[in-house]
């Protein structure tokens, strides 16, 4: 299991509910196509669990976006700064690397 730790995307689980809200998915519609359990996902939304790589590209899939835009979309909610295209790309570029390294 890959770790996005250093990303600090712990606090960002409100983003995941409000494009799970926005795409109209409840929590039980979630857990059966991630299969990921409504516990999991809900400690995920409420910040209390930082999400692992493997539930990452499960609930992206879902979600019908590339891992990395879902990251983006984590980052700038944490980030709210990251809206220059460079800061995006840096840290898209950091991110891919320490997924190459562990994968």
């Amino acid at each position: 299991m890959k770790d996005l730790t250093k990303f600090k995307l712990k606090s960002s689980g409100e983003v995941i509910k409000r494009l799970r809200q926005e795409k109209k998915i409840s929590l039980r519609d979630l857990e059966s196509k991630t299969k990921i359990s409504r516990s999991l996902l809900s400690r995920y939304e409420n910040g209390q669990l930082s999400i692992s790589m493997n539930s990452l590209e499960a609930i992206a899939k879902v979600f019908g976006m590339p891992v990395p835009y879902l990251v983006i979309e984590l980052l700038k909610h944490k980030y709210p700064h990251l809206t220059d295209k460079s800061n995006i790309a840096n840290i898209l570029n950091d991110l891919s690397t320490a997924l190459l390294q562990e994968g």
